[in-house]
């Protein structure tokens, strides 16, 4: 339980180091043998907390007195970062459906003259 609640100090002072958009996208993984592991959503926030590294480490030496001689970063995603909201349809307007209507018409290849149709119906059926 102690240990714990030291992880979770140190999250916190580890998150006011960094700028806002960063500390959102990052957490405190461990501390052990001198390195401190910190999780990032994704490669290029992983990428954003090495470049503060050297700050995070002189930090936590002078201001925290930590042995800390290495930070290692490593890309654990979120339940949240990794659900993708779902993507809405792209509206097509009459006019664009009509457009790609009288396109397929003069369509040689048969795939993509099917192809157009089906999405020109897409468009006609809104107006």
């Amino acid at each position: 339980m102690q240990r714990s609640l030291q992880l979770r100090a140190l999250d916190e002072h580890v998150r006011t180091l960094l700028p806002s958009p960063c500390a959102d996208h990052c957490r405190l993984a461990n501390i052990r043998g001198g390195i401190l592991s910190l999780a990032a959503e994704s490669p290029a926030w992983a990428s954003r907390l090495r470049f503060h590294a050297p700050q995070i480490l002189r930090d936590l030496r002078q201001n925290a007195h930590l042995q800390v001689n290495k930070v290692h970063v490593l890309v654990s995603p979120t339940r949240a970062s990794v659900e993708r909201p779902r993507r809405r349809r792209a509206d097509l307007s009459h006019k664009s459906a009509s457009l790609l209507h009288d396109t397929a018409l003069n369509i040689n290849d048969p795939q993509l003259r099917a192809a157009l149709f089906r999405i020109a119906r897409r468009g006609r059926g809104s107006q």
